[in-house]
């Protein structure tokens, strides 16, 4: 209302004017901040503390961070907040770190035994710290709520299953086997001491092999744990030929399988099934490899389909590298189509090949598979086509299209990406996408702004994932920790949706057969970044526009180190020179001449980036500080 207005209404009726003068006279006066009286209780310690466990819990599901600094606004949430962040522990039993001796002291003095919903313990099979792992073993009647031990270590202890056993709640026991290289009896110990337990739930087994007996001396073992443990439901197998080095082996004529036959299956039907190499067995044509010793007439993948219940089978995973030679009965698009007519429950199916030289195509599995699927992951879709994933819209909300191995050649990889006329077919043709990745090309030096545009096309997708090539030298724009926050805060403003963004520049080096041109670092191993961007929690965590950043090839440390950078608190001229994956990070690849010294300057000690986060020795520890 105008003044003048207001002047005329007031002047014009006493009674409103004598209103408002008797609400000015009842106006109460600012309330004025009093200290609570220190005897009386605390509001907070009427509040159950299991009611302030729950909020505690659902507050670091929803934001570790927040619940770290929960730990900080009153004495008594100090505990519970630190009883809420020991859900889930990881202890490394390695000989050479005494960080796990320090854990244990810590979780034993603290109570906090009976908060561990989660427990991974990792350590290499010959280098354990036995202690450790003797004192952990006895511990575990102690973890109450325990529901899932990850196991990537040696040999279980005995006590340690028997402890298990006896805990109140069931827990599932994942087995990973990794890194082994010929005859290995910790390996073959692990596995055979786990024969009937029944809170084995999944076993992953990666190995490499030169003849039958190194292979078989772990496949009669994993056999076992098939047909006697009734929880076993995950199996992921890598059972490999030698994949790098100077000398090439050739499949052996012996059959090294698992070797069901005369109907022996699993004891439980599998849920999820990953095979990356399997050395099948041959029982058509004689002579091919893998046929001497196999106990059955016809193929093993056949025998596999007829006699495997297939019908929990929720996970398909057929992976196998570049390296992997091309038979008939191994290749993957024949397996998928085998198998396809009796996969009723499957919803995930990754596949790293789509066709092979015998003329097998996915196209094929996905037009045949009963179910329809939830989760896509395709090297390319040009030769199976955009339409071949219409059946599966109305339930699919992951899919990813990449070629993993990286760009064998620049144009053999460009040819096989997603155009601009595909994605929009795509959009319209699967638009309940929540997650997706795909391949794409830098154009003109600038991001590809018109397949980025076409995202929004996408209204419900929340995370993206995106790989780019890094070519034959620094390519531009260079992918930094900067630019992928603006990049993340340029497509959260058409895609107002999206939660998360990881995206990656540069392909690792794929392990190869023969005498290798160079001895010294990798190029592109080392100026390859990856970035992974989310919305902020807070302005504490942002680094530009309200986004977060990290890097995965980058340690914790390292990390934090880099957002204090960018957020002007910390000088990036201090970095020490060998610390080349941060400075990648922050100033994207090398320029050849300055490679080129650096790889000289730093090609010993170790191949390894001394800042790649693996465990190394003391010189390596201080020069990630």
């Amino acid at each position: 209302m105008a003044p003048a207005a207001l002047g005329r209404l007031l002047s014009g009726d006493g009674s409103i004017r004598k209103g408002l003068s008797l609400r000015r006279k009842n106006a109460k006066a600012p309330r004025t901040l009093r200290p609570q009286d220190p005897t009386l209780p605390c509001p907070i310690a009427k509040i159950s503390e299991d009611i302030i466990l729950h909020i505690f819990e659902l507050v670091h599901a929803a934001s570790p961070h927040s619940a770290a600094n929960l730990a900080l606004v009153h004495p008594r949430f100090y505990r519970l907040a630190r009883y809420v962040q020991h859900r889930c522990v990881d202890i490394a039993l390695s000989t050479t770190d005494e960080a796990a001796a320090k854990r244990l002291d810590l979780i034993e003095k603290e109570g906090l035994l009976p908060a561990i919903q989660e427990l991974r313990v990792r350590g290499g099979i010959r280098d354990l710290n036995q202690h450790c792992l003797s004192r952990l073993a006895a511990m575990l009647a102690g973890m109450t709520a325990l529901r899932s031990v990850f196991w990537e270590s040696g040999p279980i202890p005995t006590l340690a299953l028997e402890n298990l056993r006896k805990l109140p709640f069931p827990v599932q026991l994942h087995v990973r086997v990794e890194k082994i290289r010929g005859g290995n009896p910790a390996a073959a110990e692990l596995l055979s001491a786990l024969a009937g337990y029944d809170a084995l739930t999944s076993v992953t087994l990666e190995a490499g092999y030169t003849n039958a007996g190194d292979c078989l001396h772990l496949t009669r073992p994993l056999k076992k744990l098939l047909l006697s443990c009734p929880n076993l439901v995950n199996l992921s197998i890598d059972l490999h030929l030698p994949r790098q080095g100077c000398v090439g082996y050739s499949p052996p004529d012996e059959y090294p399988g698992l070797g069901f036959s005369r109907g022996e299956r699993p004891l439980r039907p599998l849920e999820s099934l990953t095979i990356y190499e399997y050395p099948w067995g041959e029982g058509v044509v004689r002579g091919l490899p893998h046929s001497i010793g196999y106990p059955c007439e016809g193929r093993e993948m056949d025998y596999w389909a007829a006699n495997f219940d297939w019908s929990a089978l929720r996970r398909l995973a057929l992976i196998p590298p570049p390296t992997q030679i091309m038979l008939y009965n191994t290749s993957q698009p024949w397996i998928a189509n085998t198998l396809a007519p009796r996969l009723t429950a499957l919803r995930e199916v990754s596949f790293t090949v789509v066709d092979d030289p015998f003329g097998n195509s996915v196209r094929t599995f996905f037009d045949q598979v009963p179910s329809t699927l939830e989760d896509i992951s395709v090297p390319y879709l040009d030769s199976i086509g955009v339409a071949c994933l219409a059946r599966h819209a109305p339930t699919l909300r992951r899919l990813a299209v990449h070629q993993p191995g990286g760009p064998s050649s620049p144009s053999g990889w460009e040819e096989h990406l997603l155009s601009e006329a595909a994605l929009e077919d795509l959009s319209q043709t699967v638009p309940h996408l929540e997650e997706l990745g795909i391949d794409m090309l830098r154009v003109d030096g600038d991001w590809p702004r018109g397949k980025l545009d076409l995202l929004a096309r996408f209204p419900r997708l929340r995370a993206l994932e995106l790989w780019f090539d890094l070519g034959n030298g620094p390519p531009q724009p260079a992918l930094t920790a900067s630019s992928a926050a603006r990049l993340f805060a340029d497509l959260r403003r058409t895609c107002p949706a999206l939660q998360q963004l990881r995206i990656h520049s540069g392909f690792p080096p794929q392990p190869k057969l023969g005498f290798p041109a160079s001895f010294g670092p990798s190029y592109t191993e080392y100026n390859s970044t990856s970035f992974t961007c989310r919305v902020a929690e807070g302005d504490g965590e942002a680094v530009a526009e309200g986004v977060a950043v990290t890097s995965p090839k980058l340690s914790p440390r390292l990390n934090a180190r880099m957002c204090r950078i960018l957020k002007g608190k910390e000088k990036r001229e201090d970095i020490p020179e060998q610390l080349i994956a941060l400075r990648v990070a922050l100033d994207g690849p090398l320029p050849s001449a300055d490679w080129e010294r650096w790889a000289e300057r730093w090609r010993w000690p170790s191949l390894d980036p001394p800042d790649s986060g693996k465990k190394r020795g003391r010189l390596s520890r201080l020069w990630q500080r």
